[in-house]
């Protein structure tokens, strides 16, 4: 195990077989990687003479390997913990999540899946690998079907509309006038606790098809009900309507972030 304390030693190298040689090699990686991150040698353009980029990715490669079902979020904030130095783990934190998430859609790519699921997965799940795969396969497959692509055009017009507003208030039933709107909300409450158990289960692709349950709704809101209506407390409710619809489908992934066919990437 102490040998394999530092596998991989190059990019291509064998990884850790035992599962004590993986874990001691996660923590030594980590150990470093966070150590220098805090004395404020943090890799930049070409610049990486710690190799930390390297190192990061061979955390990843292991836990994605031995399948260890674990969070990277908090064995950083853990690791931060075992330092007596003065740093500001306000500003170290973002940075240190924004490089494993940078890592972790490089080794994707490596392994062929397309940069716009990575987008998507990793905007809500970077945190655990392997979680993280399994989500982004169920995407994989669940880009095949059909009425994908009507399903990534009705969340980017969600998107839109919610970065330019924001809502106010809650949804407030009584507000719903709409028969489309009503009846999103009612589908999407139903949906909502199937969603939250197959989620639990970690069952993605069964996720995705929940989700895609919504569609003919989400369809109808737009074709019949008008969003930005001039009344303010019928505008603010509708946004609070589509602020909980996007908030069920980032349950599993942004699908905002899918590239169409055509559509440029931003």
């Amino acid at each position: 195990a102490i040998k394999e304390q530092y596998l991989p030693k190059s990019i291509g190298d064998d990884l850790p077989q035992s599962t004590e040689g993986a874990i001691l090699s996660i923590a030594d990686k980590i150990d470093n990687i966070v150590a220098s991150f805090i004395v404020g040698e943090i890799p930049s353009g070409s610049e990486d003479p710690f190799g930390l980029r390297r190192q990061a990715t061979a955390v990843l490669s292991i836990i994605v390997d031995k399948d260890f079902w674990l969070n990277l979020a908090e064995l950083i904030s853990f690791n931060l913990t075992l330092f007596p130095l003065t740093f500001d783990r306000s500003m170290l934190l973002p940075k240190l999540h924004q490089f494993f998430q940078e890592r972790l859609a490089s080794l994707f790519l490596d392994r062929n899946i397309r940069y716009d699921i990575c987008d998507a997965v990793l905007a809500v799940a970077w945190a655990n690998p392997v979680d993280a795969l399994q989500r982004a396969n169920a995407l994989i497959q669940f880009r095949t079907g059909k009425e994908f692509e009507d399903l990534v055009i009705g969340q980017k017009r969600v998107n839109n509309i919610l970065r330019e507003q924001s809502p106010t208030n809650s949804i407030q039933e009584q507000l719903l006038i709409e028969k489309d709107e009503k009846e999103l909300y009612e589908k999407a409450k139903e949906v909502e606790p199937l969603l939250n158990s197959t989620i639990e289960q970690k069952d993605y692709p069964k996720a995705l098809s929940l989700l895609l349950s919504l569609r003919q709704n989400i369809d109808s809101l737009f074709d019949n009900v008008l969003i930005m209506t001039d009344d303010e407390n019928l505008r603010q409710n509708r946004l609070a309507l589509l602020t909980y619809l996007k908030s069920l489908f980032l349950k599993v992934c942004d699908l905002s972030k899918i590239v169409l066919e055509g559509e440029k990437s931003v």
